[in-house]
């Protein structure tokens, strides 16, 4: 892992391919935090200046942050952004209860 690298991804062709996409990013990303939460869930509260690193943490981070991130996207007419965030919280809690009890 390289910190502070940026990725950037075309946006699929299609809205099924897109939403399948973010669905699985979601459960990586699910995975990812529950395996390590100190380098993949580490949100960071700029006000504060302080990151969550804890399991727990980073999902009621998600909880709350997560609603407002997709209000805002709606406000302001970012339909795909809408659509690639709503679907990757899906996954996300899907992966969340999927790999949470696992060995993993």
């Amino acid at each position: 892992i390289v910190p502070h690298t940026w990725v950037y991804h075309l946006v699929p062709n299609n809205v099924t391919t897109l939403i399948k996409q973010a669905f699985h990013c979601g459960l990586g990303s699910a995975y990812a935090a529950l395996k390590r939460p100190e380098l993949f869930g580490l949100p960071k509260i700029k006000f504060i200046n302080i990151s969550i690193k804890t399991k727990i943490g980073i999902l009621f981070y998600k909880v709350i942050t997560s609603p407002i991130k997709l209000l805002w996207y709606l406000l302001t007419l970012r339909p795909v952004y809408f659509l690639f965030y709503f679907f990757h919280s899906l996954g996300y809690i899907q992966g969340w209860m999927k790999f949470k009890g696992s060995k993993i």
